[in-house]
């Protein structure tokens, strides 16, 4: 694939999730209505507004890129890398927790429905599509060892304006209470179980992004072609190994015997043994 192609590429990539994340917010602040404020208190469309700004400004270079000039942005990889881990954060939550909360009819989360195009494009197809774009076109070995703690930052302070609302703010649209989410409403569950889940959660994300450091140092090009290279060789010395086994067998098995009436080299093939001319000497 040629550069231009490659970049042409990404530029429809990254212009389907820009596209997403917007229609996917769009349809969430008309579900809200009047109550278009509470839309702030849920993690999903925080997270989706900076796909919005971060995914403009790459869609933006790949045109400029395009059109053949320098934009002149760059995206670093501390807030490129904190975008993709929070929106995997949004995915890993929408599969494991809110969607089964739903499909058990959990009275604690009554305003959630399955299927809403805005919960399909925000929790689940964008932040797929993020990742996706990582993995295939994102160039890697730039996250530092303290990427991680600094991604996990903007978590830390929406789960405290979270906790700081639930005790003096008024019930929340769309939400359990006065939380946006079941598992952090303490007057259902309690602070207790509220500080657990939290903690669980704060440390599932650092976990992930441990886990995307790790996997982001790792030289992936290099360890295919030495892949690539290594496949060949292998195959040459097992056909190799064969064919030296082959003929092994297929050599006939030679031994010299030495008797009176002379020297066989093949038992099989017996050879006449010379007669000594009786008149010589």
């Amino acid at each position: 694939m040629s550069e231009r192609n490659s970049i042409l590429t990404k530029a429809v990539l990254h212009g389907i999730i820009l596209v997403c994340a917007v229609l996917g917010l769009v349809f969430q602040a008309v579900f809200f209505g009047i109550y278009l404020t509470d839309m702030f208190m849920f993690f999903a469309p925080l997270v989706n507004i900076a796909i919005v700004v971060v995914y403009g400004l790459i869609l933006y270079k790949d045109i400029v890129l395009l059109l053949g000039r320098n934009s002149g942005v760059s995206i670093p990889s501390v807030i490129y890398g904190g975008v993709m881990l929070n929106a995997v954060l949004v995915w890993v939550i929408y599969l494991s927790v809110l969607l089964p909360a739903f499909i058990i009819n959990n009275p604690a989360e009554p305003q959630y429905r399955l299927l809403q195009i805005q919960d399909i494009l925000l929790q689940f197809l964008v932040p797929v599509l993020v990742l996706a774009d990582y993995i295939f076109f994102a160039k890697k070995g730039n996250f530092k060892w303290s990427g991680p703690l600094i991604w996990a930052a903007p978590f830390v302070v929406y789960l405290g304006f979270v906790f700081l609302y639930s005790t003096m703010g008024a019930a929340v649209y769309g939400g359990s209470g006065m939380s946006p989410y079941f598992f952090l409403d303490a007057a259902t569950i309690g602070w207790g179980n509220v500080v657990l889940i939290s903690l669980a959660l704060l440390v599932m994300f650092v976990g992930l992004g441990f886990m995307f450091y790790i996997l982001d140092t790792i030289n992936w090009q290099a360890l295919r072609e030495r892949l690539k290279n290594s496949k060949p060789a292998k195959s040459r010395m097992f056909i190799s190994g064969l064919a030296e086994d082959t003929q092994e067998k297929e050599k006939p098995k030679t031994k010299q015997i030495t008797t009176k009436q002379g020297t066989y080299t093949n038992p099989y093939i017996k050879k006449k043994p010379e007669r000594k001319n009786k008149n010589s000497g």
